[in-house]
């Protein structure tokens, strides 16, 4: 090698020797005398899959079924079912809950308001003088 000032191959240096390969005269390669046999390691377990959450809408879609606010906890459910289909999430139950008890709550909502109308319709023109 050539440094700066002449040429250093270590001539001049007792104990220096030219860094690169080994001489040569051994076998390399697996069992040989100059290697270690090779270290066999086993892969790391692999880490569990990430737990995903509960789909929010879905606990919400059952809070609100169960305040009697029907449509809105049916609505809800619907938008949290898809959501948990796309993802993965957990809560399917819970949107189902809220489907259910949304659609019965709003059915029932529904015929009362429907008997309320009726039972006042059927007040006002009602003539307690009309002989039948």
């Amino acid at each position: 090698m050539t440094y700066y000032g002449g040429d250093n191959s270590g001539e001049d240096t007792p104990g220096y020797q030219e860094p690169g390969y080994p001489p040569p005269g051994g076998q390399y390669g697996p069992g040989s005398a100059d290697f270690p046999p090779p270290q066999h390691y086993a892969y790391p377990p692999l880490a569990p899959a990430p737990v995903s959450g509960t789909n929010g809408l879905a606990i919400a879609a059952l809070i609100v079924s169960l305040v009697s606010c029907g449509p809105v906890g049916l609505v809800l459910g619907i938008v949290s079912l898809n959501q948990i289909k796309a993802s993965g999430e957990q809560g399917r139950g819970m949107a189902l809950a809220g489907v259910i008890i949304g659609a019965l709550s709003t059915l029932f909502w529904m015929a009362a308001i429907i008997l309320w109308v009726v039972a006042i319709n059927s007040v006002a023109t009602f003539d307690p003088y009309y002989n039948y």
